[in-house]
């Protein structure tokens, strides 16, 4: 049995190694790292590189093989589950909803001047909003009456929008890109698996008639953007990234017409191109820069061939794209234990592996060269006695203490890539690397030169590969997962740290404000961390509150104090937490060395949730109104019945003392309406002002209220769905909205 679980083993450690010591073929642009050492194959990973040209991109993906597009590498793969695993849990901390003297609201964004795109947008005169493949803009009139500017409905289904002066922009996921379109046979080869962004910029000189000024179609998915000033920074990524013949790039299509191209024209000037020299599939991410002021210019952009960006962070003059690098524990031991038996294989042993490893791709696949590599292992352990193999293990086991001695912050990284921004300029400035993983953009801030970020590291889920019936090469016991704080100089160099914060719990929010940091762990409690950031070499917890619940999004009143909005939860001791209503907390930090909360209000029962948990934009605050606005839909409190009662906008008034309701807009709940049995999807998604007027607004209504009372003002039917992009038939109208007293 032994000897069986030594070959299940040391079979399984060559599917690991093949990838991870590059002894696949490569061409000579990577030899220098994938044919070194494990640990120069780790370092490679985290150094970004620049092709010089497209012959020396084409070069590089030559030799790996394309069907590993199809495929997902074991890094890959935990990296898939990680994000699966933690992409619930996005619940972002924003900065206030505009300015308090401001007579509009704007979008709930990260960084002051650095504006973030939204679902709905208002420039004090006029509403512009999203609704399936409708833009639509509202003139808002005085008294909360409201009425349709315009309608322009759109060929592929938006996501958001952003308005700078007279300039609209929208973009979306591009449905007339297709491989059966008769336009794009001659002049587009599909990719596997490919997908398209549209990017479309309107002029709204006149409201009544938007004009179509540009459209582009990106190959890829939407990652982020942001607008600073007249500069639109657009991000896109192509998974499991392969050159295909003709343009080696992620295509730009304008009037169905391929206009990237492998060198600078009118239209495309060819990019910069990074990447890391990694074994795994690589991802492409293109970020786009377009001057609002002549959208015509020719395309500027960079690509980087690396793991696409799960998040993106940026200040005023520099965009941070930061991924995870997840490795097992299982892979660096069988990265030592294949160095072992190295000493131990007959000469022609290793010749024939060697050869197999530098067969090309397209002759023999990965998974044939492991089957022909395990072919040669179970003749070497066919020869090992017991005790053979319990020398090899003892000899594995030693090699791998000795290169790891602080093992759990090798396993789970997060990659920082920064670019410096100067108008139509983008210049790569450095790569960093910390340990853990990011929650979502909110931990991080760039502040008087330097990146603090917060991580939880913690990846239980890392070690599905090992046979824990050999103890001797099993993965020691799972590790509770810490929390740590970093700062990072200019070029991302660690200058400080704190570290192993909340063990066995993880971050559910993040508020940088300045020289501290404010963060929620949670588990079964929320201990609330203030953090003082005033040394960067020397970040410090300065105290922490631990309370019943979780906050899981933070907002800053003022400097002095804190609103949180989570959940409330009972502990239920080693059974867990019961999850219950909706909990609104205000923090006074003004000491933080003894935070406080000064109230809180419970509100809905089991079941009851708000897209504000999750979603940043779709908070409304405002200091000088004293006004909290977010969607909500409730169930009833003290019973166990999950059924809707309350659905639309929970209203509160807040001043740094003290937090009241102010009262509910109330949409329609969850059914069916008219006779065709048509779904009317009425869940608030935004909220804005403009004045005293509340403006409220779901897929299928806009509403006004007065600020004050919350007195209904008037309410607005938007556009239905439309059903069938090339129907000709009217789409069913929605029922007239009913005004809730």
């Amino acid at each position: 049995m032994k000897n069986q679980t030594a070959k299940i083993f040391f079979i399984s450690s060559a599917v690991c190694l093949l990838a991870l010591t590059g002894c696949t073929k490569t061409s000579k642009i990577s030899q220098s790292t994938t044919q070194g050492s494990f640990e120069s194959v780790l370092a490679a990973q985290s150094t970004m590189k620049e092709f010089k040209n497209a012959d020396e991109l084409k070069r590089f993906f030559e030799h790996r093989s394309p069907s590993s597009a199809g495929s997902v590498s074991i890094d890959s793969a935990m990296r898939n589950e990680a994000v699966k695993e933690s992409a619930p849990t996005m619940a972002p901390a924003g900065l206030g909803g505009g300015n308090a003297t401001s007579s509009f609201s704007k979008t709930n964004i990260q960084v002051e001047g650095v504006d973030e795109s939204d679902l709905l947008k208002t420039d004090g005169n006029y509403i512009y909003a999203i609704t399936d493949r409708n833009l639509v803009i509202v003139k808002a009139e005085t008294a909360g009456s409201m009425a349709i500017a315009s309608t322009t409905v759109l060929d592929s289904r938006p996501q958001e929008l952003y308005v700078n002066g007279s300039t609209l922009i929208v973009f979306g996921y591009d449905e007339t890109v297709q491989p059966n379109n008769p336009k794009m046979i001659e002049s587009l080869r599909w990719r596997p698996g490919g997908n398209y962004t549209f990017l479309s910029f309107y002029d709204i000189s006149d409201r009544a008639a938007p004009k179509l000024q540009r459209r582009l179609s990106l190959e890829g998915g939407y990652t982020s953007s942001r607008l600073i000033g007249r500069r639109l920074y657009f991000i896109t990524a192509n998974y499991q990234y392969y050159p295909l013949d003709g343009v080696a790039l992620p295509r730009v299509m304008e009037n169905d017409t391929v206009i990237s191209s492998d060198k600078t024209t009118d239209k495309y000037i060819y990019p910069s191109v990074y990447y890391i020299d990694s074994p795994s599939n690589l991802d492409a991410t293109t970020v786009s820069v377009f001057d609002l002021d002549n959208v015509a210019a020719p395309l500027r952009s960079q690509v980087y061939m690396m793991p696409a960006g799960q998040t993106v962070y940026a200040s005023n003059n520099a965009l941070y794209l930061a991924y995870t690098k997840y490795l097992s524990e299982y892979q660096l031991r069988m990265a030592v234990a294949r160095e072992v038996l190295a000493n131990h294989f007959l000469d022609i042993e290793r010749s024939r592996i060697e050869s197999i490893g530098a067969i090309d791709s397209f002759i023999l696949s990965d998974d044939e060269k492991l089957a022909k590599i395990n072919q040669i292992i179970e003749g070497y352990l066919s020869r090992l006695s017991p005790d053979e193999q319990k020398h090899i293990s003892d000899e594995v086991e030693a090699e791998f203490k000795s290169r790891h001695p602080n093992l759990e912050n090798e396993l789970e990284k997060t990659i920082i890539q920064k670019i410096a921004l100067s108008g139509d300029d983008m210049t790569f400035v450095a790569s960093g690397e910390v340990s853990g993983h990011l929650l979502n953009q909110y931990s991080l801030d760039e502040h008087n030169g330097y990146l603090r970020l917060a991580t939880t590291r913690g990846q239980s889920w890392m070690r599905p590969f090992m046979f824990s019936a050999n103890a001797a090469f099993a993965p020691s016991s799972d590790a509770p997962s810490v929390n740590n704080v970093y700062v990072l100089d200019s070029a991302l160099n660690r200058v400080g740290s704190v570290e192993n914060l909340a063990k066995g719990e993880r971050i559910y929010s993040v508020r940088f404000m300045g020289n501290r940091a404010y963060m929620v762990t949670f588990k079964q409690t929320d201990p609330l961390f203030a953090i003082d950031l005033q040394n960067p070499e020397k970040p410090a917890v300065l105290g922490e509150l631990k309370i019943p619940g979780f906050s899981s999004y933070l907002h800053p009143y003022d400097e002095n104090t804190l609103i949180g909005i989570g959940k409330d939860v009972i502990d239920k001791g080693d059974q867990g937490v019961d999850t219950l209503g909706l909990k609104v907390s205000l923090f006074d930090v003004k000491d933080p060395s003894t935070p406080k909360e000064v109230t809180s209000l419970i509100i809905g029962g089991r079941g009851s949730d708000s897209s504000a948990l999750y979603d940043y934009k779709a908070v409304l605050f405002d200091k000088e109104k004293g006004l909290l606005a977010i969607p909500a839909s409730l169930t009833a409190k003290g019973t166990s019945d999950y059924q809707t009662n309350f659905q639309g906008v929970l209203v509160f008034r807040v001043s740094a003392s003290a937090m009241s309701e102010r009262g509910r807009v109330a949409f329609r709940l969850p059914s069916l309406f008219s006779t065709n049995q048509l779904y009317v999807d009425d869940t608030v998604r935004r909220n804005a002002f403009i004045g005293d007027v509340l403006y409220s607004f779901s897929p299928a209504t806009l509403k006004s209220s007065r600020l004050d009372t919350l007195a209904p003002l008037g309410s607005l039917n938007l556009p239905a769905p439309i059903q069938s992009i090339n129907s000709v038939q009217p789409a069913v109208p929605y029922v007239k909205t009913e005004i809730v007293q």
